[in-house]
């Protein structure tokens, strides 16, 4: 509920509130291990990211998404992948150099940059 409370938040431009929901979603999904969760959470924050201009950290969250998805399936995420990427991908070099640290991180690294603040 509080990744939709975010994405919804985001989309009306309330990116504080939003991005403040997100970091809960995550929190929680840190808390039960809840892997769809995270990933869904690391994206949705990517999303705020990019929204906030803030294109390297976008390409960051994004590429520990696209880290997670090589390292194991992860069921209804193919459903909706498509919707979060069209939100986040974009052809911006700094947002081409964060996915590719990205991409370098675990899970566990990855959250602790998504619980950090918005650059």
């Amino acid at each position: 509920m509080l990744l939709s409370l975010a994405e919804h938040g985001a989309e009306l431009e309330w990116l504080g509130a939003a991005e403040r929901w997100a970091q809960q979603g995550v929190e929680i999904g840190r808390s039960i291990r809840g892997r769809l969760l995270l990933v869904e959470g690391l994206a949705v924050l990517a999303g705020i990211a990019r929204r906030r201009g803030a294109l390297a950290r976008a390409g960051l969250l994004w590429g520990a998404v696209e880290a997670e998805e090589v390292r194991a399936p992860l069921g209804a995420w193919d459903g909706y992948r498509a919707e979060f990427a069209a939100g986040v991908v974009c052809l911006d070099e700094s947002f081409a150099a964060g996915r590719a640290e990205g991409r370098k991180l675990t899970l566990d690294a990855a959250i602790e940059h998504a619980l950090g603040a918005i650059e």
